[in-house]
């Protein structure tokens, strides 16, 4: 399928050395994502105590859950097939941390901020 221009290209620079994009527009796009047992969304964040992951998908599938240091070491994990987990994370220090979820067959991670 061919989508004609919506404005005309003046300039187009391409620089595979150094990655750099001078002068960029705006590409809008339509993706539709599936209900992926992995879609979750948390709360609060930033957290200072209990942070609360909600899963999008009714499956009652197991899933770890790990929180790690943006350095990669694991701090805290659970298993869980429960489509709402709350999480304690007081005793940890004030830092950015990632969220990794993961089931058999995916794997997604999002970042929070944990205040003291």
């Amino acid at each position: 399928m061919n989508l004609p221009p919506l404005n005309e290209v003046g300039l187009i620079q391409i620089d595979p050395d150094n990655w750099v994009v001078n002068q960029s527009g705006a590409i809008t796009t339509n993706v539709e994502e599936h209900d992926s047992p992995l879609n979750f969304t948390y709360s609060p964040n930033p957290v200072s105590d209990q942070l609360n992951l909600t899963f999008k998908s009714t499956s009652n599938i197991e899933r770890e859950i790990g929180i790690y240091t943006l350095t990669g070491e694991e701090v805290r994990s659970v298993k869980s097939s429960s489509n709402i987990v709350d999480m304690d994370l007081a005793d940890l220090p004030a830092a950015a941390y990632l969220i990794q979820v993961s089931d058999k067959f995916n794997k997604t991670s999002k970042k929070f901020i944990k205040l003291n």
